[in-house]
């Protein structure tokens, strides 16, 4: 990455830095202690990027007033504010009450959601499996044995928070940015 041109360079590394750790959190989805520190220095580096901002507004004409617009956009912006707090608490008061929804299911013609349960988010994508009875979903399942004997089995982890009312945090992170 070259910020030879860019007149906010410092500011450019922030932001790359928040998306190479966003990246990394989504590669380690599937493994909770990697993702969840992954996802807290996201958080972390997308407040970093206000900070470098600020350090650089010197460079940009008019940068009080545009800062001043997009920063009351952003008060306004819930999603903002959630990543505000989020930052607060994972630098002063400890970590996020992170929960795990696993999605259960058949992989047939009818693509059928065999169950959607809370799990541990320390459970690994296996260790969600193993908890499951698997030929007790199957029998309860509506779908004909004929169908069953041919599926496929697969587990969607989504991680969020209390706080997000059920949206999957790194769609959130993805779509947010920090006053």
């Amino acid at each position: 990455m070259s910020t030879a041109r860019c007149p906010i360079p410092a500011t450019h590394r922030k932001l790359a830095e928040a998306h190479l750790l966003w990246r990394q959190a989504l590669l380690h989805y599937r493994e909770p202690e990697a993702f969840h520190a992954n996802l807290n220095a996201t958080i972390q580096a997308l407040r970093k990027i206000t900070f470098a901002l600020q350090s650089e507004g010197d460079s940009i004409p008019n940068f009080v007033v545009c800062y001043e617009e997009i920063r009351s956009r952003l008060k306004a912006d819930p999603d903002a504010r959630w990543l505000h707090n989020a930052r607060t608490k994972v630098v002063h008061q400890g970590d996020l009450e992170i929960t795990s929804l696993a999605l259960l299911k058949a992989l047939t013609w009818k693509d059928e959601v065999l169950r959607e349960v809370q799990v541990s988010p320390n459970l690994t994508t296996s260790q969600v499996l193993d908890s499951m009875r698997l030929p007790d979903l199957l029998n309860d399942s509506k779908t004909p044995l004929a169908d069953l004997r041919d599926a496929a089995i697969e587990i969607e982890r989504k991680w969020s928070l209390g706080t997000l009312r059920g949206r999957e945090i790194l769609e959130v992170l993805a779509g947010s940015t920090v006053s």
